[in-house]
């Protein structure tokens, strides 16, 4: 999983645009509404447009997607627009056309912030190397800590925010009796190992509880907000909210990009069905 194509980083002038791409890859047993790859039109770190694609788009063999350069985007120094292309489950999938076309000549006002209008974060995101997707969700069932996902790198306009995270308090499919005395027993073993890693770490860092994950907001490495997840409050817990707030002089940077970064502690599985991001305050 990951990107498959990314470019051709075009200058183009204001106006309505449609960007046509033909692909194939195998035909699959899944649901026809799940996506399984994403398909972002950016410039630098503004997001322009955005698509979820499909099984069904993969049958057609082609899909298509409308967005907008405003006249102050075109105008300002380094824009170059690209296209990136990346899987979000393991499927082959090929490339064999890309085509942009220009529907109108009209200049367009700008106003229009597209990474605001995003609903869902989650299959947006990049997964780490021992995290699934499953159904339209993220889970990690790794042993080792490491990073669940992290993404999308867009830029965000000046502002306080509110990012809310959505997990579950036990894996769907670890049901029945068996599974139950299975996943009891991964506790147990989850628990000696957190006590392990944890001290490395003083005991006044977490006050002796167990931390489970990490969620960060940040940009680069510059962490703009963060809040941890503790073993003793994940079943009670399902819903996690991170305030954070983008500076004008950050979202004025050229390089600078959002970036949501989960890290995962210890062994126990979890699993997020959802991450919305909303602005508080212009």
């Amino acid at each position: 999983m990951g990107a498959v194509t990314e470019g051709p980083f075009r200058h183009l002038n204001p106006g309505s645009y449609r960007i046509r791409l033909k692909l194939s890859g195998p035909s699959s047993r899944s649901d026809a509404g799940q996506a399984i790859a994403v398909l972002e039109i950016l410039s630098q770190r503004d997001l322009l447009a955005h698509r979820l694609v499909t099984p069904s788009d993969i049958a057609k063999g082609e899909i298509e997607l409308d967005f907008d350069v405003s006249t102050d985007q075109s105008n300002k120094p380094g824009f170059s627009m690209q296209t990136i292309v990346r899987t979000l489950a393991p499927i082959d999938l090929e490339i064999s056309s890309l085509g942009c076309e220009r529907l109108s000549h009209l200049s367009i006002e700008s106003g229009r912030i597209r990474s605001l209008e995003v609903k869902e974060w989650l299959p947006l995101l990049w997964t780490g190397s021992h995290a699934m997707r499953k159904n339209g969700q993220i889970y990690y069932s790794s042993r080792k800590p490491g990073i669940v996902f992290h993404g999308p790198y867009w830029r965000l306009p000046k502002g306080r925010y509110q990012a809310v995270f959505k997990m579950e308090a036990q894996a769907p499919w670890l049901v029945g009796n068996a599974l139950a005395r299975a996943y009891a027993k991964s506790i147990l073993s989850t628990l000696a190992s957190l006590r392990r890693w944890i001290s490395r770490v003083p005991d006044s860092t977490f006050r002796r509880r167990y931390p489970l994950c990490t969620f960060q907001a940040m940009s680069g490495e510059t962490e703009l907000a963060s809040k941890v997840m503790f073993v003793d409050g994940w079943q009670l817990q399902k819903e996690v909210a991170i305030p954070f707030e983008v500076t004008a002089s950050d979202s004025a940077r050229p390089d600078f990009g959002f970036e949501f970064r989960l890290l995962a502690h210890g062994r126990l599985p979890f699993t997020f069905s959802s991450v919305t991001v909303h602005r508080t305050e212009s």
